[in-house]
């Protein structure tokens, strides 16, 4: 009987250990599937941050475009301010030739 209680105790603690080395296995596996999966290490971009390159002068992509709209308005001004002047530099030289072909 303390024989058949021995055997009986051994087969059940094989069985727990064979329980627990599955169980292992199992988690082994998991991890392994997990370490698998790409991470993404990169965050979302944002157009109003600097780049952080350690420059002196950094700008972001949305003060990057505010200047440029700036410029291109300045531009604009200046070629409409460039064609007003020539409209009436050419409406002062018709007016002046009028005026000569009245004298004549």
């Amino acid at each position: 009987m303390v024989k058949t209680d021995l055997t009986e105790g051994l087969k059940r603690r094989r069985d727990e250990e064979a329980h627990e080395l599955a169980k292992r296995q199992e988690l082994i596996r998991q991890i392994r599937e997990l370490e698998k999966i790409p991470i993404q290490r990169t965050k979302g971009f944002d157009p109003t941050e600097a780049g952080g390159h350690g420059l002196m002068i950094e700008m972001s992509v949305a003060e990057l475009r505010e200047r440029l709209e700036f410029v291109r308005r300045e531009q604009q001004q200046e070629v409409d301010f460039i064609r007003e002047k020539n409209l009436h530099a050419k409406e002062q030289e018709a007016e002046q030739l009028m005026q000569d072909a009245a004298k004549i």
